[in-house]
């Protein structure tokens, strides 16, 4: 039998990697940045908006869950935290948690978060996102702030430009 946790979460995600889109929904948009450039893995304000949404939104049960990919299909492995990012750090330095793929993501099944080695990756249903996307100063800067992060040169022969661009479900230009 699938664990619960595993089925919502490959419901959602491929396990594709950067230039192909790893959503699997349409109704579900996303951000990426790549995890080595940040202490926390992604811009503090991207963490802090993404947060801050997901306590505005269920401030009553407003923990969020962890989970690492090689224990993905055992639900009594998930971890719940507190919506904050202290939280995170604590999970983080936990058993050195950091250096492993893991997920986090709300109970709720409105967003997901993949932390591989290379990205982190912000995705979620777009209403939840795209609240995300205005407290960050729009799609605009936030679509800037990622292809600072990936460079993408001027052929884009890798496709990076293409791949940002679909996370935002638009097209590249």
């Amino acid at each position: 039998m699938t664990a619960r946790v595993e089925n919502f979460i490959r419901s959602n995600l491929s396990p594709s990697l950067p230039p192909a889109n790893p959503l699997l929904r349409r109704d579900w948009i996303g951000m990426a940045f790549d995890r080595n450039l940040y202490e926390l893995f992604a811009p503090q304000a991207v963490w802090e908006a993404w947060l801050k949404r997901h306590i505005d939104l269920f401030p009553g049960n407003a923990s969020i869950e962890v989970v690492l990919e090689r224990e993905i299909a055992r639900d009594s492995e998930v971890h719940s935290l507190s919506p904050s990012l202290d939280s995170l750090r604590e999970f983080w330095r936990s058993n050195n948690n950091f250096l492993n793929d893991h997920y986090v993501f709300s109970e709720s099944g409105a967003w997901i978060v993949r932390l591989d080695q290379d990205v982190t990756l912000f995705t979620g249903e777009q209403s939840f996102v795209s609240h995300v996307l205005i407290d960050l100063g729009g799609a605009e800067r936030v679509l800037s702030l990622m292809e600072s992060d990936f460079s993408p040169d001027e052929s884009d022969s890798v496709g990076l430009k293409g791949y940002l661009n679909s996370l935002l479900r638009r097209t590249s230009g």
